[in-house]
């Protein structure tokens, strides 16, 4: 642990980090900005190149696109339009933002994960050796934030961010392989070589329907794939350069009386809304603070739980404001468990069918490698493979 004789110099490290990681999670709440807009709507993720008005969809120049601060220097209007911009924008980018602090926290502060550093003399130093770990579940968090929204509007779970999540987390765990990771809680080597043997299984099952088989000719009327676009979405390729799709929220600025009253609940939400970011940057700056006197070894009056306890409670009652709104997809949700009400339990089963090979073989892995005590040493050769001294990847 860092202790208060460290100085000056400790202290201005951990105010460094707070203040780049802090930095850094609004920025991916401004990218997971553009994701949640554009990926319902089935646009590309790199066509226009460019941040664009909702509204007038003119380009954002780059000194207007800065996360929070630009949404708060135009004072939440576009800079051509004058059109009010929905202030979910900056409250998500200050949501992310404290999500990557809540982790900052956890991993090299308060230390609350086994297998990360806990003695090294600085959160530099940490960062070296623990970056893996505590980048795989950034990614995790941005990803269910990115479906979490996209959900609460839509009503659809983009399976794209749980593919992304599980192979970066595979990938990084694999790096992430120090001796004392394996304080880190691990299934047992039975357990591993059969999730393995099940994980293979189930990608190659999947690789077959895919080639070989098509949905609806499984069940009539099929449900479309769960990474496929909403049903309200408009086709591919649709929307370029001027046409591009424009935000229900975005309130154009005419001054007449019969707009403002036209546009009440979207006032409603918009104070809510500010409401919301001063309950995140409340919550950032206690959680930021009480951090700070920690990691510099200064005080711990502020306790770990004390610290997150009003972020949870915030992003608690946000999901609740973002579920208690209507939207349009409210309708169409409707009329679609409707139509595939007849057809959901011929599916389930279908489903079932496909994972049923993977389930097979990864069990009787397990029991092998549980029964016969060759087998798990072979087991455990194999994920103890090193291809240099420290690093053994199948073991992470």
């Amino acid at each position: 642990m860092i202790l208060a004789s460290n100085g000056v110099g400790f202290t201005l490290e951990v105010i460094w980090w707070l203040a780049f990681l802090c930095t850094f999670g609004l920025c991916l709440g401004s990218f997971l900005n553009v994701i949640i807009y554009r990926l319902p709507r089935n646009m590309s993720l790199g066509d226009p190149k460019w941040s664009f008005c909702p509204g007038c969809h003119s380009r954002i120049n780059w000194y207007d696109n800065l996360p929070v601060i630009s949404y708060l220097r135009l004072r939440g209007r576009c800079r051509n339009c004058k059109g009010s911009i929905s202030v979910r924008y900056p409250l998500l980018e200050m949501t992310a933002g404290l999500v990557v602090l809540f982790l900052l926290d956890a991993f090299l502060i308060a230390h609350t994960h086994t297998g990360a550093i806990v003695d090294y003399p600085g959160m530099t130093w940490q960062l070296g050796e623990d970056w893996p770990i505590l980048l795989a579940h950034i990614i995790l968090m941005m990803a269910l934030l990115a479906m979490s929204a996209i959900d609460l509007e839509h009503y659809w779970v983009d399976i794209r961010f749980t593919t992304l999540a599980t192979v970066a987390g595979f990938c990084l765990h694999a790096i992430w392989t120090p001796n004392r990771s394996s304080q880190w809680p691990r299934p047992s080597i039975s357990l591993a070589a059969g999730s393995i043997v099940a994980v293979v299984t189930l990608m190659l099952t999947f690789l077959i329907v895919r080639l070989f088989l098509k949905p609806v000719a499984w069940v009539p009327n099929a449900e479309p794939e769960a990474d496929a676009p909403p049903p309200h979405a408009a086709p591919e390729g649709e929307f370029s350069g001027s046409e591009l799709p424009s935000d229900p929220e975005f309130t154009e600025s005419d001054g007449s009386e019969s707009a403002s009253e036209s546009h009440k609940p979207a006032g409603i939400r918009h104070t809510l809304g500010i409401l919301g970011l001063i309950a995140v940057a409340s919550s950032i700056l206690i959680l930021a603070t009480g951090a700070l006197f920690e990691g510099a070894g200064l005080s711990k009056s502020l306790s770990y739980t004390a610290r997150w306890l009003p972020g949870l409670i915030f992003l608690f009652f946000l999901i609740l404001m973002g579920g208690s709104e209507p939207r349009d997809a409210d309708e169409e949700i409707i009329h679609s468990i409707e139509s595939e009400k007849s057809t959901a339990r011929r599916t389930v089963l279908l489903e079932l069918f496909v994972i049923l090979p993977a389930l097979a073989l990864g069990g009787v892995t397990w029991y092998y490698g549980e029964s016969c005590t060759q087998t798990r040493m072979m087991f455990e050769d194999i994920l103890q493979w090193a291809p240099t001294t420290d690093w053994t990847p199948l073991r992470g």
